[in-house]
């Protein structure tokens, strides 16, 4: 594939740049297979049917702690 590339795009001299650059292009497409699984994934939580009875313990919980919070230690 190395050689191909090299007698298509790249002189002689451009020869050692091309490992690098295909490294490169892979790890690329591995981060941006990456991003989307991660993407994916969030939506999927997000658009679960108990997203909302999660959401409202979470808050609520944090509303009851603001409110202790103001509250004095005596």
């Amino acid at each position: 594939m190395q050689k191909a590339v090299v007698g298509l795009f790249f002189k002689n001299t451009d020869f050692n740049i091309i490992p690098k650059a295909l490294n490169q292009w892979k790890e690329w497409v591995s981060a941006r297979k990456r991003a989307k699984e991660n993407a994916r994934f969030v939506l999927n939580c997000l658009n679960h049917p108990l997203t909302i009875y999660f959401k409202k313990w979470k808050f609520d919980k944090a509303d009851s702690e603001k409110i202790i919070d103001k509250l004095s230690k005596k």
